[in-house]
């Protein structure tokens, strides 16, 4: 399971996920033209992890007010939530 706190969000949002084991993640934020915004890979943990993403550190020009796609994925399977970025 996969869940987005807070949303919407005004600077930072945090991504909890649950990792069957340990193992490398990647992280992936998108807006809805399909631009990557930002990526990072992450080593998870067996159980709950969790990743903050901080909007404010994001190039300004290619980050607008609205959806934006999250999107964890270690390689074998993959989930995408969305989240609401408000500037």
């Amino acid at each position: 399971a996969v869940s987005l706190a807070p949303s919407p969000f005004a600077s930072s949002t945090t991504l909890n996920y649950r990792s069957a084991k340990a193992q490398k993640v990647l992280i992936s934020v998108y807006d809805l033209r399909g631009r990557l915004i930002c990526r990072e890979e992450c080593q998870a943990l067996q159980g709950i992890n969790s990743w903050t993403w901080d909007a404010r550190i994001a190039d300004p020009s290619s980050l607008a007010s609205g959806v934006c796609l999250i999107r964890i994925s270690n390689g074998r399977q993959a989930s995408t939530i969305k989240g609401v970025l408000i500037k």
